[in-house]
């Protein structure tokens, strides 16, 4: 098995980075994630059966991987990534639209995708709670992402502007997810609702740190973007660009804390009337297809999801799991999305 491994070593060492240099370091970078998860598992969780931790369908079982299906699915966020990054080299230093220039935009965003792919491997492959941090933390880089770029396509910020903007905010929310994961700390008892929306404990009702990240930071991203796409889709219409995230807000959240939604309402309200007065410049995008092709796809997806949760549909042993169906729609929804925001034909001001 280590021998395997070191020849594997030594052909990733020798590989030429004279051409699609990104591409191959995230391929590298990917092949050495799986072979230092595989030994960390021969050593650490393989022979371990973990209880029904993360609450999804599928059975768990021992060996390195846990949930097989779910694991091996989210292969579709890496190949995503990995198409970007594969083409990025054939585009141009310079050109009007980042996402399709030599710009840090596509490789962040393909470094999103293949960071949700590895995150959430982990996290049903290893069922462990630094798996569950590098699940989240990856979905937080992908969803804050598309903010930052809007935000820098709008208010013209430099390509180094948006790379540290981005960086500092995402380094601060991962410290404090994982702070708040492996210390499991109470900021408020007796929170007001019922459940969260990450899963259901018998403590639900307590408002801890790691909510701050997988919920409200999750949920603020989300309907921040759908702020910033429907101001440019509107052409600044305040009163769409209050009521379709809030409207994402009541519809796909499941079971969410009553001050959670009032919380989320009052910034929604907020940050698009912000917007709305200082608009900066149009970012002129095709809608059709992609955009609502990203859409679709991930609200199918997430009606998947609840399936996964729903115990009639639940087959634990299946080779089908609802989940893995999910991990493959939201992949698309990333492909989708990627090719909206190369779409982008020029940055005119608003009148």
């Amino acid at each position: 098995m280590f021998c395997e491994m070191e020849i594997i070593i030594r052909g990733i060492i020798l590989l030429d980075l004279s051409s699609r240099k990104e591409f191959k370091i995230a391929l590298i970078s990917t092949i050495l994630f799986f072979i230092f998860y595989f030994i960390l598992g021969y050593f650490i969780w393989k022979d371990i059966i973990y209880e029904e931790i993360d609450g999804f369908c599928e059975g768990k079982r021992q060996g390195l991987l846990k949930e097989p299906i779910n694991s091996i699915s989210n292969i579709a966020y890496v190949i995503v990534g990995l198409y970007i990054l594969y083409i990025y080299e054939d585009f141009p230093k310079e050109g009007k639209n980042p996402m399709i220039s030599k710009d840090i935009a596509p490789i962040l965003y393909a470094a999103g995708s293949i960071y949700i792919g590895l995150g959430s491997f982990a996290m049903h492959g290893s069922n462990t709670p630094i798996g569950g941090i590098l699940d989240w933390s990856g979905m937080l880089f992908f969803i804050s992402f598309p903010v930052f770029y809007n935000l820098s396509r709008g208010y013209t910020w430099f390509e180094k502007r948006l790379l540290i903007s981005f960086s500092i905010v995402f380094i601060f929310t991962a410290i404090i997810d994982a702070i708040g994961s492996l210390s499991d700390l109470v900021l408020i008892q007796d929170y007001s609702g019922t459940d969260t929306l990450i899963a259901t404990t018998t403590d639900s009702k307590n408002l801890k740190l790691k909510h701050i990240t997988r919920d409200y930071f999750w949920a603020l991203y989300i309907g921040t973007w759908i702020i910033l796409e429907s101001k440019n889709i509107t052409k600044n219409n305040l009163i769409i660009m209050i009521f379709l995230p809030l409207i994402a807000l009541f519809t796909l959240t499941v079971d969410a804390p009553h001050m959670l939604l009032l919380i989320l309402t009052v910034l929604f309200i907020l940050i698009s009337y912000v917007l709305c007065h200082f608009p900066g410049k149009a970012i002129i995008r095709n809608h059709s297809p992609y955009l609502w092709l990203g859409i679709l796809t991930y609200v199918l997806g997430n009606i998947v999801w609840r399936i996964d949760k729903t115990v009639e549909y639940c087959k634990p042993e299946s080779l089908f799991q609802y989940h893995a169906l999910w991990h493959i729609l939201t992949a698309g929804s990333v492909f989708f999305f990627y090719k909206y925001f190369t779409t982008e034909r020029n940055n005119l001001e608003l009148d």
